[in-house]
């Protein structure tokens, strides 16, 4: 019976949490676009604070240089779907 409560309150909030995503995720690109004064600073910071020398850093267990280069990964990878698409990144519609 708790269970099924517990999965009406999830249902509940359900609406909530994806509105509040969707303005969270908006957002934040509003405030990067005039960070670096440009609409497409996803696409033209590849070569910006993505590579900035401050995501390097040593591993403690390990002692090698690690760069922490995930946000420019997904970025790639998701410019790779859109092309494979056969859609033009960085160009509106």
């Amino acid at each position: 019976m708790l269970y099924f409560a517990n999965m009406k309150i999830a249902q509940a909030f359900h609406p909530l949490l994806s509105s509040f995503e969707v303005i969270l995720r908006n957002q934040l690109h509003y405030a990067l676009a005039r960070h670096f004064s440009d609409g497409n600073w996803i696409i033209n910071q590849k070569t910006g604070f993505m590579v900035a020398p401050s995501l390097i850093y040593t591993n403690k267990r390990t002692k090698k240089k690690v760069t922490n280069d995930y946000i420019l990964k997904e970025v790639l990878k998701a410019e790779k779907k859109i092309a494979d698409r056969g859609v033009k990144v960085g160009v509106s519609p």
